[in-house]
């Protein structure tokens, strides 16, 4: 995703992840907000704060995490 063009009302992603690991890559120019549940796994977003404006757009990104790990980052 770190070549992807989001709309200016944003995107969401849902994502299950089983037993493993999920990585995933955003452009610089996107707001990640993450809501999900972690069971004996974990969300990392690493992504850097940015000041909500017409220029960025908003990433939600819901799911299940199960014995295993997301990370976001740019």
């Amino acid at each position: 995703m770190s070549e992807a063009k989001l709309a200016k009302e944003g995107a969401s992603l849902e994502i299950t992840c089983l037993f493993g690991g999920l990585e995933i890559i955003v452009p610089k120019n996107v707001i990640v907000e993450t809501h999900g549940t972690p069971i004996l796994g974990g969300w990392k977003n690493k992504t850097t704060p940015k000041p909500t404006s017409s220029k960025v757009s908003i990433l939600n990104v819901t799911g299940t995490v199960i014995f295993g790990g997301v990370e976001i980052k740019e």
